[in-house]
């Protein structure tokens, strides 16, 4: 439906209040929550006029697709911007993007500056007090001087070149998707553990932190909120309760409460607060057993992006032979196990957005995927002559490496398990590098790795040729090759290819439809995000998984679109559609069906 001006909106919304004044005080949603009666009145005018400011407060209503965006998105896997347009202007736009990441100040930094990835030591007088929040490539890219960039080198600058396509992403959207700046993530997380120690002996640190905070949105006015994506309270890295990680709990809790407060006064308007959970109901306990305490943050956010994938993966290699199995990173099952818990620690389904993954995880089993074996899905990760492959390749990287530690943020202290991927052994590939084995050679593959060696030694290799694609399970996606043709990309190791065959766990437009018919719209969630966008189909929009969720979630199978100038002076309304529940036809009658 259309209508132009803010006094039809007005009268509109004053006669649906005195059609529903004599009903009774709550009434249930076709999503199933008690609320006024005059909410319908409320959604509509919500839906027509609100979303129609970029400065009205949105809440997710089981129809939000969103996702981060990377700053290393500019030059990681090819050099250039990695545009979101193309799927833009077939599904529509993201209600919120993330940006990541920014980083926290600390002493343990100021008191020992090491160099960061991009080879420039940052001095203390440009990062701030202990407890200061900084975008650290942007900052490094300004102290480097060949800003705007230089075109020999697309490292530089990538950060001021993603502030600048993020504000025109925004734009095109009408200013309605919200820019939110991601701080943490899992490499940034140890100075989270690092920040507490600094606020045990000077509380004054998250005063420091808060006010940065306040700072930093001013001086970025298109961005509307901050996320906060500490992995984990209480846990760290090491993802287990120690004396180490004790009381963090406390302090992510109460940083949630005062960021709300600080940024309830900032300028007169609602700036989103958010935070990214984990995926584990033993993480998630351990992590209330530290303190967090999940109902309490939930008053204080506007919705959770919980991280639901990395659950399985190579890493499964480290447990027992009886448990190390090749499994989906993201099982349906397994992430309703966590939802029924967050459900049950009292937070509103809608501030819940499933995450799905963009990417692919790549893992090596022993025996030769075929269909006896359900090609290869729980397939044994210890394949012959393991150990001696993961021994060399820890003696490569960590205990004969010492310069792999030589950073401002030093890698993972955990060695990452010899397998494939774009960038290092992570096994991580985008989703674009699948598309011709997804769609039997409909669509093109486009897959571009990091072929030097960058400065902590790592190179990326093309994922197999020869993958074939099965659905073990509902809503579960599988790709596995038939031949050991994996490389062991480093030093030493026993042979130049791996003794194993290759397997990989992702999502497919298939498996997102399955997860938000069977998980977001049965538990009324708030929508879906994405880790990480620029690993989507950018340039096969018609396999897009972005384009996927917009279909199914968005109204009317679209995400935000922005308006289009109408033709015509008399042009009537759009009249509504049998399938859209949220439209509210206006007659001069001023008939309402709702």
């Amino acid at each position: 439906m259309q209508i132009k001006s803010f006094l039809s909106y007005s009268i509109a919304f004053l006669m649906c209040i005195s059609l529903t004044a004599n009903t009774s005080e709550m009434v249930n949603t076709t999503d199933g929550y008690s609320v006024s009666s005059y909410y319908p009145c409320l959604l509509y005018w919500r839906d027509e006029a609100n979303l129609k400011r970029p400065d009205a407060i949105k809440v997710p209503d089981g129809h939000w697709v969103g996702g981060y965006y990377s700053s290393w998105s500019y030059w990681r896997g090819g050099s250039g911007l990695k545009s979101l347009d193309a799927i833009k202007a077939q599904s529509g736009a993201a209600n919120f993007i993330n940006y990541a990441f920014l980083g926290v100040t600390t002493n343990a930094i100021l008191n020992n500056p090491k160099p960061a990835y991009g080879g420039i030591t940052l001095p203390a007088s440009a990062q701030g007090p202990a407890g200061t929040i900084l975008d650290i490539e942007a900052l490094a890219d300004n102290l480097d001087g060949s800003c705007p960039g230089d075109a020999g080198d697309p490292k530089w600058c990538a950060a001021s070149h993603v502030y600048q396509y993020l504000k025109k992403y925004r734009a095109a959207s009408d200013n309605q998707t919200i820019l939110m700046a991601s701080i943490g993530g899992w490499s940034y997380t140890p100075r989270f553990t690092e920040f507490y120690q600094d606020y045990k002996k000077d509380h004054s640190v998250l005063t420091t932190f808060y006010d940065s905070t306040i700072n930093w949105l001013k001086n970025h006015p298109d961005f509307g909120g901050i996320d906060i994506d500490w992995e984990y309270p209480g846990l760290g890295h090491e993802e287990s309760p120690s004396c180490k990680h004790a009381g963090e709990g406390k302090l992510y809790t109460e940083m949630f409460a005062g960021l709300r407060q600080k940024l309830g006064s900032l300028n007169g308007k609602h700036y989103y607060l958010t935070a990214a959970i984990v995926s584990s109901v033993k993480k998630a306990k351990d992590e209330v057993a530290q303190g967090v305490d999940f109902k309490s943050i939930s008053n204080s956010v506007d919705w959770f992006n919980l991280m639901s994938f990395d659950i399985h993966g190579e890493f499964d290699a480290a447990q027992p032979a009886t448990k190390a199995k090749a499994l989906s990173m993201s099982d349906p099952d397994e992430l309703q196990n966590v939802i029924d818990y967050y459900l049950n620690t009292g937070i509103p389904p809608n501030k819940i957005l499933l995450g799905l993954p963009a990417y692919a995880r790549e893992m090596l089993v022993k025996n030769q995927p075929s269909k006896d074996n359900n090609y290869g899905y729980k397939g044994d990760l210890h394949y012959d002559n393991y150990e001696n492959y993961y021994k060399a390749f820890s003696k490569e990287y960590y205990s004969d490496n010492k310069a792999y530690f030589d950073y401002q943020d030093n890698p993972n202290i955990e060695p990452y398990y010899p397998v494939g991927g774009m960038v290092d052994f992570t096994g991580i590939y985008d989703y674009q590098c699948f598309l011709s084995d997804i769609t039997n050679g409909l669509a093109q593959s486009k897959c571009n790795v990091l072929s030097p060696m960058d400065n902590r030694g790592n190179v990326g290799q093309l994922p197999p040729s020869d993958l074939h694609l099965s659905t073990p399970k509902p809503g579960v996606a599988w790709l596995s090759g038939s031949e050991q043709n994996i490389a062991a990309n480093f030093q030493n190791a026993p042979t130049n290819t791996y003794p194993a065959y290759p397997v990989f766990t992702l999502d497919t437009q298939d498996t997102i439809h399955y997860k938000i018919e069977n998980i977001v719209k049965k538990n009324k969630l708030g929508g879906v995000w994405f880790w990480e966008l620029s690993q989507d189909a950018l340039e096969n929009p018609a396999y897009s998984l972005f384009g996927q969720a917009c279909k199914d979630l968005g109204k009317n199978g679209k995400c935000i679109l922005s308006s289009a100038p109408t033709s015509g002076k008399n042009q009537e309304p759009e009249k509504c559609s049998a399938s859209d529940t949220d439209c509210i036809e206006l007659s001069l009658k001023f008939s309402f069906e709702i």
